[in-house]
């Protein structure tokens, strides 16, 4: 029997054995700011980051479809009624814990086709934002979710 050589199961964050290539980066140089105003977002990351995400949105949509386990387990100890911020929500795959949990979620993303996505499959309102300067109000919120995100 001829002898088999296969690498260890890549895992994700959460312990899931991941699937598919594995992905490589390739490093870019950062030009400098081209102005001093934060609002402003750089063009290096519309054209690397948003532009992607808006170009593999269903595909990724179809690659991220449960809230992980660890923060499935953050929303489910909110009290009922909790009002819970997504900040680059993706699909909206943290809303049904938030949902069942009782709670009330704001899903935003700055895809506008991934917070299309969260707001079809959640039935919730969302937002198309950066969520370094989302246009919520500080204080409102019990709880906020960013992950993966910066």
């Amino acid at each position: 029997a001829a002898a088999s050589s296969s690498a260890p199961a890549r895992r994700g964050p959460s312990g899931q054995r991941l699937k598919g290539p594995e992905q490589r980066t390739q490093a870019v140089e950062v030009p400098p700011a081209a102005s001093a105003n934060a609002l402003v977002t750089p063009a290096i990351e519309v054209e690397n980051v948003r532009k992607v995400y808006d170009a593999i949105a269903e595909h990724w949509n179809h690659t991220r479809y449960k809230a992980w386990p660890r923060v499935e387990e953050f929303i489910s100890r909110l009290p009922p009624g909790s009002l819970v911020a997504d900040l680059g929500c993706g699909n909206g795959k943290n809303v049904p814990a938030v949902h069942a949990a009782r709670g009330f979620c704001i899903p935003s993303d700055a895809s506008e086709p991934l917070a299309r996505i969260a707001m079809e499959a959640s039935g919730a309102s969302a937002l198309v934002a950066d969520c370094l300067h989302a246009p919520l109000r500080g204080g409102a919120f019990d709880a906020a979710l960013s992950i993966a995100v910066l």
